[in-house]
């Protein structure tokens, strides 16, 4: 599960028979099981969950008995919840099974921790390049003006020294 902006999490990704029908299903942010579990940052083993509260419809129809909710939190931020789920008539969850899996939630988090990260540099950089690219135009254009003005300026004395000699046009010549 991941946080959305509407206020729900979102189920994000999925694997295993039948689970592709839970990717996209919205979840309330506050009143969830996953919702709570990122709340309190404390992972949860539930017996049985096509009977457990809390659960919602699409997991109750994949028939699912035990299962595991742990928080994704890296750095202090908690970033999603995953959730574990076995088919009815195998073992429930132990402790063994609930330290490996905060581990690899652990893992799981630090990796989107550092895809947030890396997108982060990647903007700034592309805002570096950008404000670059944005100086250097900006240089070029002041020096196409200064070597406008300069062209005016020596336009302006030959058409100031014709006028002096008498001739209504200065002279074709140009000395830039």
């Amino acid at each position: 599960m991941t946080p959305s902006t509407e206020g729900e999490l979102t189920i994000s990704s999925v694997d295993g028979p039948g689970t592709e029908v839970l990717r996209g299903v919205a979840l309330s942010a506050e009143t969830s099981r996953s919702a709570e579990v990122m709340r309190t940052g404390e992972s949860e083993v539930i017996d049985d969950l096509s009977r457990a509260a809390n659960t919602p419809s699409e997991v109750v129809a994949l028939d699912l008995g035990p299962g595991l909710y742990v928080p994704l939190v890296a750095a202090g931020r908690r970033l999603g919840t995953l959730v574990l789920g076995r088919i009815h008539g195998e073992p429930q969850f132990e402790r063994i099974d609930l330290a490996i899996a905060e581990v690899f939630a652990s893992a799981i988090a630090s990796a989107i921790e550092s895809g947030e990260v890396r997108a982060e540099l990647e903007r700034l950089g592309t805002a570096r390049d950008r404000e670059r690219i944005a100086f250097d135009l900006h240089d070029t254009v002041i020096q196409h003006l200064f070597a406008i003005g300069i062209r005016y300026k020596q336009h302006a004395r030959r058409c100031r020294a014709a006028e002096s000699n008498g001739s209504t046009r200065p002279s074709a010549t140009s000395t830039t």
